[in-house]
């Protein structure tokens, strides 16, 4: 069964085909909630995408979280750089004495039959002044932390350089792992986001949940002992009221 890229933003498409070959696009009149969690709006886009057409969907949202404006705008950067403008928004971050920003993309995977997966990128960087006519949107405003270059000045071949020396290997996605997209059981296996819901860190979380859980018991244990011993010393002290009266 196909993959299918909901978006109607044909150069966000050519990035993630160059990545993900197999993919094909899809441009629905989807609605887009708007939302502070990014995960909602794709959950929603998702949803509506499986009423719309038959097939696996996947959908992106790339955001830039500033650090001065407490992790706004978020999903909400189109609207801020309508507004304000890839200069406006480092003026701002400028103004108020703090660059330090993110950028994060969250891609939402559908198997077409309810299910939904999140996987997650975060690359932590600071605003500066616009710079570079590659990319779109304010990758000209963004530098990442270590580089000395912003988004729009990256290359394919630099992106493709910083990629290997972060996980180790290009930015590619084989016919292997597509396949393992495609079967939801593995699809499950491969997250790795706390608290799964691949079966080894839904693990973790649950030995988590019982070490606090022991130690929790062992403090109410000691609570009830010490109230049981302040309830005795309590009767004592009555007694002798009564004795006296």
């Amino acid at each position: 069964m196909e993959i299918y890229f909901v978006t109607g933003n044909k150069n966000k498409f050519e990035e993630i085909k160059s990545i993900i070959p197999e993919l094909i696009q899809l441009d629905l009149e989807v609605p887009e909630i708007q939302e502070l969690d990014a995960k909602e709006v794709i959950k929603f886009k998702l949803t509506e995408a499986v009423k719309i057409h038959q097939g696996r969907f996947i959908v992106e949202d790339t955001s830039l979280y500033l650090d001065c404006l407490k992790g706004l705008p978020g999903p909400l950067i189109k609207w801020f750089m309508k507004t304000f403008g890839g200069r406006g928004l480092y003026e701002i971050a400028y103004k108020m004495g703090n660059n330090k920003a993110e950028a994060k993309t969250i891609i939402g995977y559908s198997t077409g039959a309810g299910e939904v997966h999140f996987f997650e990128g975060v690359v932590e960087g600071e605003m500066v002044e616009p710079r570079g006519v590659l990319g779109w949107g304010w990758d000209p405003i963004f530098k990442p932390l270590g580089y000395t270059k912003t988004f729009a000045e990256m290359t394919p071949e630099i992106i493709a350089e910083a990629a290997k020396k972060a996980i180790g290997r290009e930015i590619k996605v084989s016919e292997e792992e597509i396949a393992d997209f495609k079967e939801a059981e593995k699809c499950v296996r491969l997250q790795k986001s706390l608290g799964g819901p691949a079966p080894e860190e839904v693990r973790k979380m649950i030995k988590d949940i019982k070490l606090k859980l022991s130690t929790l018991k062992k403090d109410i244990a000691l609570k009830e002992k010490k109230l049981d011993q302040a309830k005795k010393l309590l009767d004592k002290e009555a007694n002798k009221i009564i004795m006296l009266n």
